[in-house]
């Protein structure tokens, strides 16, 4: 049966041996409040979407508003890396890349490989075929200009979408990885700044747990999303 977020936070008290007291949902008296718990264990899941891209989304980001004369777009925070991206009135790719390469050209199919950019390509407008995702923290810089409304599908990996802050809010990662939530929750509750919690050997033995686990994450998706080898057969 998969771990469930009360699951997770059954076990991670049990695992820090620090009950509820006196009870009826009242942590008041423990070392860990039940508050502190939940955080822990929703910024253990937001780390492990980031360092493993385990969260793949096609819906979520699929009509990120585009707006005539305006060349920037928002990328919402919970977004770690794009995968695709294409704009949805032609259903054309739209190329993301770094300022440097598009600055540098040459190394991308289609028109764009054969152009040669100068200082008024800023003011260049048309259908946006590029989207250069690093001039601004937090949106992107369509080329060209847009010179109608549209939207784009974005393809990302994500963090998970809602914050933990009791039980009421599902876990998003696969569930055969969700008990290794516990020791990235138990390194960070073990580093709180407080003299009956701070536990250095606790945070040391979970954070080698933590990160054994988000290697076979790794690993394991790594494995899903790698192409198919292609076998070629030799004729007679």
């Amino acid at each position: 049966m998969a771990l469930e977020t009360s699951d997770i936070f059954n076990l991670l008290r049990l695992e820090l041996d620090d009950k509820e007291l006196p009870g009826n949902g009242d942590s008041s008296f423990s070392l860990w409040s039940n508050e502190e718990l939940y955080h822990y264990i929703d910024d253990a899941q937001r780390e492990f979407a980031r360092d493993t891209l385990c969260l793949a989304d096609a819906s979520t980001f699929s009509a990120v508003p585009v707006t005539t004369d305006d060349p920037w777009v928002t990328f919402d925070y919970r977004i770690v890396e794009l995968r695709r991206v294409y704009l949805n009135s032609t259903g054309n790719v739209v190329e993301f890349m770094t300022l440097n390469d598009f600055e540098r050209g040459g190394n991308y199919p289609g028109d764009y490989g054969q152009m040669k950019l100068n200082s008024s390509w800023k003011q260049s407008s048309g259908i946006p075929s590029i989207i250069i995702t690093d001039m601004e923290s937090g949106k992107g810089r369509l080329y060209p200009i847009p010179n109608a409304d549209d939207s784009l599908e974005m393809l990302v990996y994500r963090e998970p979408l809602e914050e933990i802050e009791d039980s009421s809010t599902d876990l998003e990662i696969d569930p055969k990885f969700r008990r290794a939530l516990v020791h990235g929750a138990a390194m960070l509750a073990y580093a709180k700044d407080d003299v009956e919690t701070f536990n250095k050997d606790g945070i040391d033995t979970h954070l080698v747990l933590w990160n054994r686990a988000k290697e076979e994450a790794r690993s394991f998706f790594r494995k899903k999303t790698r192409r198919a080898p292609v076998t070629t057969y030799g004729g007679i």
